[in-house]
């Protein structure tokens, strides 16, 4: 039996009927049960009002539920539904009251609908711990994206995600994806005043007495730690100031040019485990072509503001004249605390790298041997798990 129920509740209107509601309840059960289906029951509640909610939530089936995701029309004075009469509103003092019927808060709510703010600080106040609103009217069609990005980072099977940081990946996925634009046409959204913009007005409202329990959640469960089979290296990993700081991570990859492939394919597993919470710089190539004084002034740039160093080690890497200076200023920034993990050796071939500079580092796999693809996967999966636990443990 799935632990988490997700319900999906929806409110359209005759005069301003929303093209994409039926789409963004698809998206939403194909991100959810892609990976977590077998985690999450999924209903829905279609034409949303006060008796059907009321009724619900005084059912069993109504108290199972965990999570709740909202699509249609709001104001700043609550959710906007059709009534016998026309347009009818549930007031937020009205839905706040409803929630305090379940014997247990839900895990979040999502108000994908126009200027929901103001209700989503309601349900706050009515025992909810995490609640998305809006600050402003927004896109029918963009609503979708959203939704749909949300529920895939936080159902991605590869990682075990909190609702906030599901939510900032969100955010930040359409920052640096200009291709998938915020602005919006006066004819396509959901209530309230439309007005073109590039913000992104959907907000993450928390309670300010969070439990333990409500800021760890995820709807994956964690998996238990690959790289913490070595207690060295489990006892290394740790959170700096530097890498919370909320800007994009650096990462310093250094390999020879006969390991390009593989830097290339390290490269994309890590920034699809990381969904865009950071960027990866794949810099000293050993070229020939590149003047040697150019390279030494661009490997220690890009090395001093690196948050992870990785070494895809060959013979023709042991052997490259700049490896001293490489390990010699990883050494320091990470025995000064300026990394956010220990500098890896990722072996490509078999080689005596264990007696080179490189051999105080740690190594993946923890046996020294040569990486294969399926092991790069591993690598880059269970290194955003240590990271984002250790995140967590920092807040």
């Amino acid at each position: 039996m799935a632990s988490e129920k997700l319900l999906i509740t929806t409110a359209n209107l005759t005069p301003d009927f929303l093209k994409q509601l039926d789409r963004e309840r698809r998206e939403i059960r194909g991100a959810i049960l892609y990976d977590a289906g077998e985690l999450v029951d999924l209903s829905e509640l279609n034409s949303l009002d006060y008796p059907s909610l009321w009724d619900l939530f005084g059912t069993s089936s109504g108290q199972a539920i965990t999570m709740l995701h909202y699509i249609g029309h709001s104001s700043e004075e609550g959710l906007l539904m059709q009534g016998p009469g026309g347009t009818m509103q549930l007031a937020n003092d009205d839905l706040s009251a409803l929630f305090k019927r379940l014997p247990k808060p839900l895990r979040f709510v999502f108000l994908n609908s126009c200027c929901s703010d103001t209700t989503a600080r309601a349900l706050l106040q009515a025992g909810i711990p995490y609640v998305v609103g809006t600050s402003k009217a927004i896109s029918d069609k963009t609503a979708v994206l959203v939704a749909k990005k949300f529920y895939e980072i936080l159902g991605d099977i590869n990682q075990s995600t909190t609702v906030e940081d599901a939510f900032e990946a969100t955010k930040r996925y359409f920052k640096n994806h200009p291709d998938q634009p915020l602005g919006q046409l006066a004819d396509d959204h959901r209530g309230g005043s439309m007005r073109k913009s590039a913000d992104f007005p959907w907000q993450l409202h928390k309670r300010d007495d969070l439990t333990d329990e409500q800021r760890n959640w995820t709807l994956i469960p964690p998996k238990a730690p690959v790289l913490s089979k070595s207690t060295e290296l489990n006892a290394l990993y740790r959170v700096t100031p530097k890498s919370a700081a909320g800007r994009p991570f650096s990462f310093f990859l250094s390999y020879t040019i006969a390991d390009k492939e593989v830097a290339q394919t390290l490269v994309h597993q890590i920034q699809v485990a990381f969904r865009l919470y950071g960027k990866m710089d794949s810099i000293w190539q050993d070229d020939s072509r590149t003047d040697a004084t150019q390279r030494t002034s661009q490997l220690t740039d890009n090395l001093n503001l690196a948050d992870f160093v990785f070494l895809l080690v060959n013979d023709a890497f042991l052997t490259n004249p700049l490896l001293e200076q490489v390990i010699s200023l990883t050494k320091a920034r990470f025995d000064t605390g300026q990394l956010s993990s220990p500098p890896i050796v990722l072996p490509t071939v078999e080689c005596n790298w264990q007696d080179s500079a490189a051999g105080s580092f740690n190594s993946f796999p923890l046996s020294g041997e040569p990486v294969t693809a399926n092991m790069l996967d591993e690598f880059s999966n269970e290194l955003y798990n240590q990271w984002m636990r250790l995140m967590r443990q920092k807040r």
